[in-house]
C-alpha cells in the first residue's frame, strides 16, 4: 500500500495520492451544470453531459470557482436521468457519497478519515463545499466502487454508509439515499480543502452481512405493508358499503398511517420518522396520539400538508396526494375514488354518481314556484309545468331603488388596495410581511375614520400563541377584533356556517373579515371546495360585507422569477381584486416590498410599495410602527428594480453561460458565443442578444461585462466583478477543461 503524501497549496491543506488510476473510474457518469440543467427544462432544455471519477479527482485538486447556480453536479450513474424512480430501476452506479452540512467542529480531513474507517479502510475523495468556512468545514465525500451496482443496491449501500457515519459522530444528509439526488462537484469558495487517499477501492462485499440484513428487512417490511394495505382496502370497502360517500374519509379512516409513511419513504427511528425530503437527515416527523395525523418539523414537508405553528401536519391522504400524484389533489381524489370499491366491485366515485343520478331522477322539485317532475320516458325531459315559466320572476328592475340605497361608497380599507364591499385576495411568500402590512393598514384606516375598529374581525389562524396575543393586543388598542381557532369556541370548519347566518340575518353590512391564511378555511387544491367557499364569500359581500384573504404563493417561482400563486384558479377568479406581494430589497435592517395588482374592480392602486424595519431585537409594535409607504417616485424606482430582477432571472441561464465562458478565457465575441452555446445549449442568437443587453460600464446598474476593440477590430469582453480564477488564455482554459470537466 502506498503512503499518503501531504503538501500545501495556497488557501488549502491537501492530501494527495501518487497513484490516481483505479478500475471503473473512466466510466461516463450523468452530469450537468446548475440546478435547472435538464433536457426536460421547458424554457432552456439542455442535454446531460458526462463526467468521470478521474475527472472529479482532478477537479478536487484544481477546483473551479463559480456561483452555485452554474456549478457542475453529478449523479454517479451511467444512466442519463435525474428521475429518482428511473435511476433506482435502471441506474448503474459507480460511487457512493456523503453530504455533511453539520460537521460538528470536525475538519474535512477528520471527516474523511472517519468515512474511511466506516468503509473498512477504502479509498475516499473528500472536499469542502463552496459555502464552507475554516470553522465550519461543510464537505462531501465520494467513494469510488470496485464494481458498479444497481439502483436498488446503491440505495441500500447509501443507507448503510450513512448509518455508519452517524455511528461515528458524523451526521450526513439523508437525501443522498435517493437514487437521483445530485452531488455538487468541487467548487472553491472562501475556504477550500480536499483529501484523496491511496487505499483499496471499496467493494460492497465488505458489507455483505449488512446488505443481507437490509434486504431481509426490506422484504419483511414490504410484505407487512402489502398485508396492511390489503386489509385497509378491505376495511374501506366495508366502510363504503355502510354508507360512506367520501373517498378521502374512507382512505384516512382505513389506511394505517405508519404503513403509509414507510410506503412513501419515511424512515422510522424510534417513535419518529425522517422525511425522504429532509436535507438535515434528522427524524422530525411524529404522530398524534390517535395515530391519524402526522406532524413534521421538516421545512421540506411544508408542501405536503397544512402549516401550523410548529411546522406542518397532514393525514394519509395528504401523503397520497403529494407522493403518488405530484400534489394534484383532483387526480388523487379521482384515484382514491376508483381504487376503493363497493362489495360488488363498483368504484366509490361511480357509486356516488349513480346514487346522485337516481336521487335526481326520483325526486320532485319545486323551482321558483313551478313544480317539475322527471319524465318516466327520459331523464332529459320535464313534464309540462302547471303554469308557463319565464325569467321575469327573477328580474330586479322593480328593486333598483332599494338596491341603490344599499350600495357602498368607494371606501378604502387597506391603503388604496382594498375597497369596502369587495373580496380582496393577497398572495405572498412566507415572511414577506403580508400580515404586518395588513394590520398596519387596517389600523391606519381606523385612525383615519374610514372604518370602525369594532366592525373589523381579524381571524389569525396562522400564528404561534405568543404571536397571536402580541398582535391581538396591538389591534385591540384600536378596537379591532381578533379571533383565533380554538378560542371562545371558534372553529374554522364552521366558518361558512357563520357567514351563512350573517347573510340570512342581513347583518354583514359594513363588516370587514380578514382571514390569515385562506388555506386554513378552504382547500385551495380542490376546485369544487374552493369555488363553493368563494361563492359564499360573494353572497357575504353582496350583503355589504368585506373580505380580505391572505394566501401563500408556491415556494418555487416561475422561470422568469415571478411569484406562482398556490392552488387552483377558483379563488383568484372569483375575487374582486388580486395582489401579489413580493420582496424587492432586503438589506440587513430594512425590507422593501411591492404590491402588484393582478385583477381589479374599482379604482384601486395598480402598485404600492412599503418598507419596514427588520432589526432583530425590536418588538412587533416597533416593526409595525416602522412601516412606511413609498411615494410615487420611490414606488416607480422599486417597480423598475423588480422589473430588472424579473428580467435578469429570466435571462439568468444565458448570463451564467456567457460569464462562465469569459471566465474560461473565451472572451472574443465569436468564440465566446460558441463556448456559451456549448455550455448551455441556448441558441447563439439569444446569447448574442443577452451579450449586448448586459454589456456596459460597471457604473451602470445591471451591466455584467464590458467590451473593448482589440486587434483586427475584434470585440473582447471582460467581467466586471471579482478576479478571474483559473485560465487566463484560451490554451490554458482548454487544458483546464480537459483536466476538470
Amino acid at each position: 500500500m502506498m503512503n499518503d503524501v501531504r503538501f500545501t497549496l495556497p488557501n488549502a491543506t491537501v492530501l494527495a495520492s501518487a497513484s490516481l488510476k483505479i478500475e471503473h473510474t473512466s466510466a461516463p457518469l450523468c452530469s450537468g451544470q446548475g440546478q435547472f440543467h435538464s433536457p426536460e427544462n421547458s424554457r432552456n432544455p439542455q442535454p446531460y453531459i458526462n463526467v468521470t471519477i478521474d475527472q472529479i479527482r482532478a477537479m478536487a485538486a484544481n477546483p473551479p470557482s463559480v456561483a452555485k447556480e452554474s456549478a457542475q453536479w453529478a449523479i454517479f450513474s451511467a444512466l442519463l436521468s435525474r428521475v429518482h424512480s428511473e435511476q433506482r430501476a435502471h441506474g448503474k452506479f459507480y460511487a457512493l457519497w456523503a453530504d455533511i452540512d453539520e460537521p460538528a467542529g470536525l475538519s474535512m480531513p477528520e471527516i474523511a478519515m472517519r468515512a474511511q474507517n466506516a468503509l473498512e479502510g477504502a479509498q475516499v475523495i473528500g472536499y469542502t463545499t463552496r459555502s464552507a468556512t475554516e470553522s465550519k468545514q461543510k464537505c462531501r465525500i465520494i467513494v469510488p466502487l470496485a464494481e458498479p451496482v444497481s439502483g436498488d443496491d446503491f440505495v441500500r449501500l447509501q443507507r448503510i454508509f450513512n448509518d455508519k457515519l452517524a455511528a461515528l459522530g458524523v451526521e450526513p444528509d439523508r437525501a443522498t439515499e435517493r437514487a437521483g439526488q445530485v452531488c455538487y462537484l468541487p467548487n472553491s469558495g472562501d475556504f477550500y480543502d480536499f483529501t484523496i487517499t491511496t487505499r483499496p477501492v471499496f467493494s460492497q462485499s465488505v458489507w455483505g452481512a449488512e446488505i443481507e440484513a437490509t434486504k431481509q428487512q426490506e422484504t419483511s417490511n414490504h410484505a407487512a405493508q402489502n398485508v396492511a394495505l390489503k386489509a385497509a382496502k378491505a376495511r374501506a370497502i366495508n366502510r363504503i358499503a355502510s354508507g360512506e360517500k367520501s373517498p378521502i374519509n374512507a382512505f384516512n379512516a382505513e389506511f394505517d398511517l405508519p404503513t403509509m409513511l414507510e410506503r412513501f419513504g419515511y424512515q422510522k427511528r424510534g417513535n419518529r420518522y425522517c422525511s425522504p425530503l429532509s436535507q438535515s437527515g434528522k427524524a422530525g416527523v411524529s404522530l398524534t396520539e390517535d395515530g391519524k395525523r402526522w406532524l413534521s418539523a421538516h421545512s421540506s414537508d411544508a408542501g405536503i400538508g397544512k402549516p401550523n405553528s410548529n411546522g406542518t401536519s397532514g393525514d394519509a391522504f395528504d401523503l397520497f396526494v403529494f407522493f403518488r400524484h405530484g400534489g394534484n389533489a383532483d387526480a388523487a381524489l379521482k384515484a382514491a375514488g376508483e381504487m376503493l370499491t363497493t362489495q360488488n366491485g363498483t368504484s366509490i366515485t361511480k357509486a356516488n354518481q349513480r346514487d346522485y343520478a337516481q336521487s335526481q331522477a326520483d325526486k320532485r322539485t319545486e323551482i321558483a314556484g313551478f313544480e317539475l317532475t322527471r319524465s318516466k320516458d327520459s331523464e332529459k325531459n320535464f313534464n309540462e309545468p302547471a303554469a308557463l315559466f319565464d325569467f321575469s320572476k327573477f328580474s330586479i328592475n322593480g328593486d333598483l331603488e332599494a338596491m341603490k340605497q344599499k350600495m357602498l361608497n368607494d371606501v378604502f380599507v387597506l391603503g388604496e388596495l382594498a375597497l369596502l364591499g369587495q373580496i380582496t385576495l393577497i398572495y405572498a411568500e412566507p415572511n414577506t410581511g403580508k400580515t404586518l402590512l395588513t394590520i398596519r393598514l387596517l389600523i391606519d384606516a381606523v385612525k383615519n375614520g374610514q372604518i370602525k375598529g369594532e366592525d373589523v374581525f381579524f381571524v389569525n389562524a396562522d400564528d404561534s400563541y405568543n404571536g397571536l396575543i402580541q398582535k391581538a393586543e396591538l389591534m385591540a388598542k384600536h378596537g379591532i377584533n381578533s379571533i383565533a381557532p380554538g378560542e371562545n369556541d371558534f372553529n374554522t370548519k364552521h366558518f361558512l356556517d357563520y357567514l351563512d347566518l350573517m347573510i340570512r340575518q342581513d347583518s354583514a353590512r359594513g363588516k370587514v373579515i380578514v382571514l390569515d391564511t385562506l388555506k386554513k378555511f378552504t382547500n385551495l387544491m380542490d376546485k369544487t371546495v374552493a369555488s363553493g367557499f368563494m361563492s359564499k364569500a360573494r353572497l357575504f359581500t353582496s350583503k355589504g360585507g368585506t373580505m380580505i384573504l391572505l394566501a401563500h404563493t408556491n415556494k418555487r417561482r416561475d422561470p422568469a422569477g415571478g411569484l406562482v400563486v398556490g392552488g387552483t384558479s377558483d379563488a383568484r377568479d372569483d375575487a374582486d381584486c388580486v395582489y401579489t406581494l413580493d420582496e424587492i430589497e432586503k438589506p440587513q435592517t430594512t425590507k422593501t416590498v411591492l404590491f402588484e395588482n393582478k385583477k381589479a374592480r374599482g379604482n384601486v392602486a395598480r402598485q404600492a410599495a412599503y418598507t419596514y424595519s427588520t432589526e432583530r431585537e425590536q418588538t412587533y409594535e416597533e416593526m409595525l410602527d416602522s412601516v412606511t409607504s413609498l411615494n410615487e417616485k420611490e414606488r416607480e424606482k422599486v417597480a423598475r428594480e423588480k422589473a430588472l430582477q424579473d428580467a435578469r432571472e429570466k435571462d439568468k441561464p444565458a448570463i451564467d453561460a456567457i460569464s462562465e465562458a469569459i471566465r474560461l478565457g473565451f472572451n472574443q465575441q465569436t468564440e465566446l458565443l460558441k463556448k456559451a452555446y456549448e455550455l448551455s445549449g441556448i441558441s447563439k442568437k439569444l446569447l448574442n442578444k443577452i451579450l449586448k443587453q448586459y454589456e456596459g460600464s460597471s457604473s451602470v446598474e445591471g451591466k455584467e461585462w464590458a467590451s473593448e476593440r482589440g486587434g483586427h477590430n475584434a470585440l473582447t469582453y471582460q467581467l466586471h466583478y471579482g478576479s478571474i480564477i483559473g485560465a487566463t488564455s484560451r490554451e490554458a482554459a482548454e487544458a483546464g477543461m480537459r483536466q476538470n470537466c
